[in-house]
C-alpha cells in the first residue's frame, strides 16, 4: 500500500500535531474553497486555509518551503504576501511546473502577474458567489493607470478607477452614492455588474466611486428645465421634475403621496421604477413629487366630483363618496360604517384585492358611486 502527501506527513509527524492541523485547516485532494486559476495544474494536495495559522505554521505543518509554495501558487508574493483566508491553496504537486516566475529587467515595464483581463481570476469549485459573498480580505494591486487598487473589487469594475469605497455587509447602493455624492448613472457606469437596480452589488468588496479625469461630483445637478435636482435620485425619475421629497428609511409610498397630496398614478408616472405597488422605491434618495405644470391637490373626475388625494390604487373614476383609511383600519370596518357590501367595496376599489389584504393605509377609498 502506498501513501501520498509525503507519506501522509511522515505518517505521524506527531499524531497530535497532525490532529491539530487538520482541525485548523482542512486537507483534501480537491479544493473546497475558491482558488486562483493559475495554481499548479499538477496539484495533488490542497489546504482550505481559514486564517487560523500563520503562513510559516502552515508551511511547517505541510512539510514544504516558501519557494515551493509560491511555485505552486503563483499569486503568493514574497513573505507569503497575498495569503487569504477563505481560499484553497496547493501544498503538494505531483510534478512541479517547469516554468518559473519571469524576472523584470530594469528597463522593462511592470506588467500584472496574471492575465490583464482579470487581475484575480477566481475558480469556484461548486457554487457561484452571491452578491453578499465575501471573497477575500483587502490587499492592493497597481493598475496601468498608476493608482493602487485595493482588493477584492466588484467584478467588472472599470480599469481607470481612482477612488474606491468598501462595501460592508448591509450597505446599499443608495447609501454609497449619497455618501460619495455621485449619481447612480455614474456608479453603474463605473461598476457595470451592480446592474441598474443594484441587485448585483457584492458585499465586502471595493467599488469604484471616482475615475481618472472624472468631473468633481456635486450635491445637485441642473436638469434641462433649469431646476436644480438634489442627489441621489430614484432611478428612472423624470427629467422635468420640479419638486422633490427625500425618502428616509422606513418611509412608505402612501406616506409620501398623502403628505404631498398627489395621486399614486402621478407618483408612479414621475418615478416609474417604484412600480405600481411601490415595491421598487429606494430609501435615502430623492423622489419626484411634482413636475413643471403639475396637478393640484385635488382632481375633478368626469362626473364633476372633487376627488380627495391620495386615493386607493385602481379606484373607479365615477366615485361620489369617499372614506379615508387610517392606519390599522380594515375593510370590514369601512363596509360596516358605510353600510355597503364587501362585493361593492372591492368592485369600486379593485386594488384592495378580493380578500382585502392589499388595501393601502392613509388613502381615500371609494364607498359610493
Amino acid at each position: 500500500m502506498s501513501f501520498s502527501r509525503n507519506s501522509l506527513l511522515a505518517l505521524v509527524a506527531s499524531s497530535s500535531i497532525l490532529s491539530d492541523a487538520l482541525k485548523l485547516n482542512r486537507l483534501n485532494i480537491r479544493p473546497n474553497l475558491p482558488y486562483d486559476v493559475n495554481t499548479s495544474k499538477n496539484c495533488s494536495w490542497w489546504v482550505d486555509y481559514d486564517g487560523s495559522q500563520t503562513c510559516a505554521q502552515m508551511l511547517d505543518e505541510n512539510w514544504i518551503d516558501l519557494e515551493s509554495f509560491r511555485r505552486w501558487n503563483p499569486t503568493i508574493g514574497s513573505d507569503c504576501a497575498g495569503l487569504t483566508s477563505g481560499r484553497s491553496y496547493c501544498v503538494e504537486a505531483a510534478v512541479d511546473p517547469t516554468t518559473s516566475t519571469p524576472t523584470l529587467t530594469p528597463t522593462s515595464t511592470p506588467v500584472p502577474s496574471v492575465s490583464s483581463s482579470s487581475i484575480k481570476t477566481i475558480v469556484i469549485p461548486s457554487v457561484v458567489p452571491s452578491p453578499t459573498t465575501a471573497v477575500s480580505s483587502p490587499t492592493t494591486t497597481s493598475a496601468g493607470n498608476g493608482v493602487a487598487t485595493p482588493q477584492p473589487t466588484q467584478p467588472g469594475m472599470v480599469t481607470n478607477c481612482a477612488k474606491f469605497h468598501w462595501i460592508a455587509k448591509g450597505v446599499t447602493c443608495s447609501q454609497v452614492i449619497s455618501y460619495q455624492k455621485i449619481t447612480l448613472q455614474d456608479f453603474v457606469k463605473w461598476n457595470p455588474t451592480v446592474l441598474n437596480d443594484c441587485s448585483g452589488m457584492w458585499a465586502e468588496v471595493q467599488v469604484c466611486v471616482g475615475v481618472i479625469g472624472g468631473t468633481t461630483p456635486t450635491t445637485t445637478t441642473t436638469a434641462g428645465n433649469g431646476v436644480v435636482t438634489p442627489q441621489p435620485t430614484q432611478p428612472g425619475m423624470v427629467t422635468n421634475c420640479a419638486k422633490f421629497h427625500w425618502i428616509a428609511q422606513g418611509v412608505t409610498c402612501s406616506q409620501v403621496i398623502s403628505y404631498q397630496k398627489i395621486t399614486l398614478q402621478d407618483f408612479v408616472k414621475w418615478n416609474p421604477t417604484v412600480n405600481s405597488d411601490c415595491s421598487g422605491m429606494w430609501a435615502e434618495v430623492q423622489v419626484c413629487v411634482g413636475v413643471i405644470g403639475g396637478p393640484t391637490t385635488t382632481t375633478t373626475a368626469g362626473n364633476g366630483i372633487q376627488t380627495p388625494q391620495p386615493t386607493q390604487p385602481g379606484m373607479v373614476t365615477n366615485c361620489k363618496k369617499f372614506h379615508y383609511a387610517e392606519t390599522g383600519v380594515v375593510c370590514s370596518q369601512i363596509t360596516s360604517f358605510n353600510r355597503i357590501s364587501l362585493a361593492d367595496f372591492v368592485k369600486w376599489n379593485p386594488g384592495v384585492g378580493p380578500d382585502c389584504t392589499t388595501m393601502w393605509a392613509k388613502t381615500f377609498t371609494c364607498v359610493g358611486v
